[in-house]
């Protein structure tokens, strides 16, 4: 029977092997206990129920950090990146309820990255102003509609100020939030669109060069486009689409000038093309479906 120094030498040598053989590979060998590496994948604790991230250079290094939404435990994570590879510890915030989708972008026009997240449950925006060097000022919030699921960040008004669109599934309308430049935000307006908007994107639907919305809506299986008039008003257009369309990408995919939009069917497997007829309304569906 071995003794315990030759168990301890044989697996240091076993270990050793391992290593190399990973390192001819080309596989990373785990680093720091917060980081776990298998076959060049690595794990980044975050806090529990991790429902989006959005990335960007947080803290003006260069490097390119993430946030993270934690839905069961009402925070967002920060991760910052590290010169040598990975992430380094997450450092929390307080947000909403049910955290479920954040932007990150120049609010109050200080060059510094701010966070703008849906809370799902109690329906609101919170908005976490950027210190610049990684951390956040304690979140201010806004209400919205009911079952916050989807959000675009633009200038709808023209006033060179970011704006906050935000897409409501419950009561089926879509949140205005002006922007005033100083990180906060005037009182919501809503607009109706279809039943249950379920994703929602921006594109120039009409070619006007004003920034419009759409929405996906699975109640009513169709698409909402809001045609923006510059003002932070905007005229809805409906189109039919398909059953259970989560995914939604906006795209120039004819080469005509007029943004096309692809939708992804839950209900039947596949993805469809509606075709932009350059009014804001779209063709019937076309599916993609590969043989």
């Amino acid at each position: 029977m071995k003794s315990a120094k030759q168990r301890m030498g044989c697996g240091i040598v076993v270990r050793a092997m391992l290593f190399g053989l990973m390192g001819m590979l080309g596989v990373s060998a785990p680093t720091a206990e917060a980081q776990t590496y298998l076959y060049g994948r690595a794990g980044f604790p975050t806090k529990s129920g991790p429902s989006a991230v959005a990335t960007a250079d947080l803290n003006s290094d260069g490097l390119v950090d993430l946030a993270v939404t934690n839905s069961n435990d009402n925070t967002v994570s920060i991760l910052l990146a590290q010169a040598t590879g990975g992430f380094g510890a997450q450092v929390t915030y307080a947000t909403g309820t049910s955290p479920n989708a954040l932007v990150i972008a120049d609010f109050n026009g200080d060059g510094k990255p701010d966070l703008a997240i849906l809370n799902q449950n109690d329906n609101t925006v919170s908005v976490l102003l950027g210190n610049g060097d990684g951390t956040f000022q304690k979140q201010v919030t806004y209400a919205t509609g009911s079952d916050p699921i989807g959000i675009v960040v633009a200038d709808f008004n023209g006033d060179q100020r970011l704006d906050l669109a935000i897409a409501n599934s419950n009561d089926s309308t879509v949140s205005i939030l002006l922007g005033n430049g100083n990180g906060s935000f005037q009182a919501q307006t809503t607009v109706a669109v279809g039943t249950q908007p379920i994703s929602m994107a921006s594109g120039d639907f009409n070619g006007d060069g004003k920034l419009d919305l759409i929405t996906s809506n699975a109640g009513t299986e169709t698409v909402t486009v809001l045609l923006s008039d510059g003002t932070g008003k905007f005229t809805r257009v409906d189109s039919p689409s398909e059953p259970e369309c989560r995914g939604m990408a906006v795209g120039e995919f004819h080469n005509n000038g007029t943004p096309d939009v692809i939708v992804a069917s839950q209900t039947t497997d596949q993805v469809f093309l509606l075709t932009g007829n350059g009014d804001g309304s779209q063709q019937a569906a076309v599916s993609m479906l590969l043989s």
